[in-house]
C-alpha cells in the first residue's frame, strides 16, 4: 500500500486487497457490503450487475441483499432500461423488494413490486393517477446506473463535471447532484481513477475505477461496496 492512500479509502484497504482480477470484457460483476475498519459488515450484503448496453438503451439487471439485525436480508430485484448517454440517465424500470429470514425464506405481506417511467418532466409509477414532478431538466440517474457509467466516463477520458438528480434505491430523490473526476492513487497494486459525488444533504460518495475502466469500489462515509471479481 501507499504510504499515503486517499482519504476517500482509509479503512477499506483489506476490501481492496481481496478484490479479483478484472476484465474490460465483464458483463457482470459481483460486488460485497463491507465496513471502513476493512472487514465485511455483520449482517452483511451482495450486489450482482449484468449489463447489456445497446446503441441507444442500457439494460441493467440487479440483484441487491443486505442484511437486517434479526439474521434476515431485505432482497431486491431489479430491471432497468437506461438511455447510453454519458450519465445513462433511468427511461424506465422493475423494483421487486423482499424481506426474506435467515434461510432465505420470504416472510409474509413483505413483497412490493414497483414499474415506473421517466417521462417528459415526470416519474410515472405504474397504476398511480399523477406523476411526481422533476424540479428540473437534470437527468434523473440512481447509484446502479452510476456503477455503469462511470465506467463509461473513464473509457472516454471524459473529465467534466455532470450535475443529475439521484434516485436511491429508485425511491429518495436527491436533487442537484454533483458528480466529477477527484484524481487518482496507486492501490493495492493498481493504478485507480476516482470520480466523486455529492450534493447538500448528501454524503459524499467515491467511485473507483481500474485503467480498464472497470468499478473496484462504490464507497460512502462508513461503507462501501466492493468489487468481487466476476459473477460465474
Amino acid at each position: 500500500m501507499p504510504a499515503v492512500l486517499h482519504g476517500s479509502l482509509v479503512g477499506f484497504e483489506s476490501g481492496l486487497e481481496q478484490v479479483g482480477a478484472l476484465s474490460s470484457a465483464d458483463t457482470a460483476a459481483r460486488f460485497a457490503l463491507v465496513g471502513r475498519a476493512g472487514g465485511a459488515l455483520r449482517p452483511s450484503g451482495s450486489l450482482t450487475l449484468k449489463i447489456d448496453r445497446g446503441e441507444k438503451v442500457v439494460v441493467i439487471e440487479v440483484e441487491q441483499d443486505v442484511g437486517r439485525l434479526n439474521g434476515g436480508a431485505l432482497r431486491s430485484r431489479a430491471t432497468i432500461e437506461a438511455s447510453s448517454d454519458s450519465v445513462c440517465s433511468l427511461r424506465s424500470w422493475v423494483l421487486d423488494t423482499v424481506a426474506v429470514d435467515a434461510r432465505g425464506r420470504e416472510q409474509h405481506q413483505t413483497r412490493l413490486v414497483e414499474q415506473a417511467k421517466v417521462k417528459s418532466r415526470e416519474l410515472r409509477w405504474t397504476g398511480a393517477d399523477v406523476g411526481a414532478p422533476l424540479r428540473s431538466n437534470r437527468p434523473v440517474t440512481c447509484e446502479w446506473t452510476w456503477m455503469h457509467a462511470f465506467g463509461e466516463l473513464a473509457n472516454n477520458d471524459d473529465d467534466g463535471v455532470r450535475h443529475v438528480d439521484l434516485l436511491e434505491q429508485l425511491t429518495v430523490m436527491r436533487s442537484a447532484v454533483r458528480v466529477q473526476p477527484a484524481g487518482q492513487a496507486d492501490v493495492v497494486g493498481r493504478r485507480l481513477r476516482v470520480w466523486r459525488m455529492w450534493a447538500h444533504g448528501l454524503p459524499p460518495r467515491h467511485a473507483w475505477l481500474d485503467e480498464d475502466g472497470q468499478l473496484v469500489a462504490l464507497v460512502g462515509i462508513q461503507t462501501g461496496w466492493v468489487r468481487r471479481g466476476r459473477v460465474p
